[in-house]
């Protein structure tokens, strides 16, 4: 199979293939990694290598292995990742609490009579009330209580 890119194609590939071995891979100790993602990661990065887009890729001889540049890694680590963190951790945040809440409100007796859509709906409310503390306030008014 022979696909063409364009070295913008190729690019947003290089990319994904990091952002995607990242997602699966960053939070494994070395021994854990899923080797197949870093094979292809390697592989994608090494024809990268051979089109000539340094900006992205690098080779080290000393450990015989494809990196991404600093600055296209940091634009990853401080830019697109970060962001998403940041995202998915408000979003789980206004998730947890608001099942708490919902749990705590109707108990799971109540829970499990409702229709989806009720349940949903009711869920949902208790949900937009903590994205709009959050977002008014971040983690201000959050504390921890001790029973």
């Amino acid at each position: 199979m022979n696909i063409q890119f364009t070295d913008e194609q190729l690019k947003a590939l290089a990319k994904m293939v990091y952002l995607g071995n990242w997602m699966i891979n960053s939070t494994l100790l070395m021994k854990e990694r899923l080797e197949t993602y870093d094979e292809l990661a390697q592989y994608v990065y090494s024809n990268l290598d051979k089109l000539k887009l340094p900006d992205l890729i690098k080779f080290d001889k000393k450990y015989n292995k494809y990196y991404p540049v600093k600055v296209f890694d940091d634009e990853m680590q401080l830019g697109v990742i970060k962001d998403y963190d940041n995202e998915t951790f408000w979003n789980e945040l206004s998730d947890r609490m608001g099942y708490k809440e919902f749990l705590k409100k109707y108990g799971e007796d109540k829970i499990v009579k409702m229709t989806e859509e009720e349940r949903f709906l009711k869920f949902q409310k208790i949900i937009i009330k903590f994205e709009k503390e959050f977002e008014d306030n971040g983690i201000e008014n959050l504390e921890i209580k001790k029973k």
